[in-house]
């Protein structure tokens, strides 16, 4: 009669596992950000968007990705790019509403500079319509430049 004997390994508590997350695994599913999210990509279509391309250099950022960044950065009351660029680079939450782009501050600035009205615009809207929805707690919202 032939015997098996089964050896087993202790548990390598330090063994690296790989694990495949996208960017919105940490997020709660009533988060504000996946409101602004759906909203921005929404109304981005909708928006007629002048985008100069680059002819040297990298690629520019994804004008949707950043867009979404400052909005709700804004939302989050936060206006310095030095700290915008380190919560996109560290923060669950920022990476996911940005797409998992990392810009620099110098990034940030630039785009709010040249695509100011639009982020304006988009930023309005996506007061208004949480609002509406009831998503927030705004009696009263005034938009100052």
């Amino acid at each position: 009669m032939d015997c098996l004997f089964m050896v087993m390994n202790g548990i390598n508590t330090n063994q690296t596992k790989l694990i495949v997350r996208t960017n919105d695994y940490n997020v709660p599913k009533d988060h504000i950000s996946r409101f602004v999210v759906d909203f921005i990509e929404d109304s981005i279509k909708k928006m007629n968007l002048k985008i100069e391309e680059k002819k040297e250099g990298r690629h520019s950022f994804n004008i949707c990705s950043m867009l979404k960044l400052l909005v709700y950065a804004k939302i989050e009351h936060m206006d310095s790019a030095r700290i915008i660029a380190d919560m996109a680079k560290y923060h669950d939450i920022f990476k996911y509403v940005c797409d998992g782009i990392t810009p620099s501050e110098r990034s940030i600035q630039r785009y709010r500079d040249e695509y100011g009205e639009y982020y304006e615009q988009l930023l309005k809207m996506t007061l208004k319509k949480a609002s509406d929805e009831n998503l927030s707690e705004f009696n009263h919202v005034a938009i100052d430049g």
